[in-house]
């Protein structure tokens, strides 16, 4: 469902294609996360990062920044968990 979401974004000049772009990464970044795919997941939020960044005039900037920067930390602790249990 994310993957197809993000082809027909990408296929199509809409105002809120970028923002709609970052909110599919993060959709796609929670669904990781519950996978306890936290390295995928962390790839999906630097890809909305990304586009927050690359686009600053992005309509709803600021909610989509949030929703990344939740899913960031979100994903950060269970990443380093996996790397502590790892080095054992």
């Amino acid at each position: 469902m994310y993957a197809a979401s993000t082809v027909t974004l990408e296929e199509h000049d809409h105002v809120y294609r970028e923002a709609f772009l970052a909110l599919t990464a993060c959709g796609l970044g929670d669904l990781l996360l519950r996978e306890g795919r936290a390295d995928a997941a962390l790839t999906e939020f630097r890809r909305a990062s990304r586009l927050v960044k690359e686009y600053p005039r992005m309509l709803g900037r600021q909610r989509v920044l949030a929703r990344t920067l939740q899913g960031w930390v979100r994903s950060m602790p269970r990443r380093a968990k996996l790397y502590m249990h790892a080095s054992r």
